[in-house]
């Protein structure tokens, strides 16, 4: 299976290593450079890059400069929309 982890900080990264341990090919997005993918969810131009995947898990968490809409709503809408057409499975929250 094919899935794309939305948030790969400390909760994602666990969840992204015990999936692939069970044969699944991951995709960690972050702001960071560390992750697979570089994208920042409050930007949607920086999410034209996500592969085509099965599934999707958002578990994004705000950074000091962030506000709640900014992260959950905003963050959340700008994925859904960057996923259309991407995702032939379920978007997990």
């Amino acid at each position: 299976m094919k899935i794309l982890i939305a948030g790969y900080g400390y909760l994602g990264t666990a969840l992204g290593k015990s999936l692939v341990s069970k044969g699944n090919e991951v995709w960690g997005v972050s702001r960071h450079e560390a992750s697979g993918i570089q994208a920042d969810l409050t930007k949607v131009e920086t999410l034209v890059q996500l592969p085509q995947v099965d599934h999707a898990v958002l578990c994004q968490a705000p950074s000091k400069s962030d506000n709640y809409y900014d992260t959950y709503v905003a963050g959340s809408r700008n994925l859904i929309q960057a996923l259309a057409g991407k995702l032939s499975g379920k978007l997990i929250f």
